[in-house]
């Protein structure tokens, strides 16, 4: 990891990276340009989350279906349950320590990608909406 690429080897403008598990047993990290998020374990084995997932229509660029990524920019790991948050340019999704679809979080048309945090023993979560000025604050 360290050379501009699209393949699975490489990264193309990593904007954030949280380390997963008791001990930060692996590092998840946002690769915006390549539209996905990389789970880089200790061994130095990866896996990949959310690839292919953005489309345009016109001058819009929309994310396509669950667990699509469009230009992720923020990562952050509840260091409770293992879940992986991912906000990209319209939402915030959660997934499982696998890299496993669960939910949409929250889905704002814009957020900016300004940042995600959990706070894991008060399981709350915070989602900065750049783009409208304000935080978001879920329990």
């Amino acid at each position: 990891l360290g050379a501009v690429g699209r393949d699975s080897h490489h990264l193309n403008y990593p904007s954030d990276c949280a380390f997963t598990g008791p001990g930060g047993l692996q590092l998840v990290v946002a690769d915006s340009r390549n539209d996905r998020v990389l789970i880089v374990g200790l061994d130095g084995s990866l896996r990949a989350m959310g690839l292919g997932g953005g489309f345009r229509v016109g001058a819009t660029l929309h994310c396509s279906g669950a667990g699509g990524m469009l230009r992720p920019c923020a990562v952050a790991v509840d260091p409770h349950f293992g879940r992986i948050y991912v906000q990209d340019q319209s939402r915030v999704q959660a997934f499982d320590s696998q890299g496993r679809f669960l939910c949409v979080v929250f889905e704002g048309g814009g957020l900016g990608g300004e940042g995600v945090a959990v706070h894991g023993s008060q399981r709350c979560l915070v989602i900065c909406e750049g783009n409208a000025h304000r935080l978001n604050l879920f329990k």
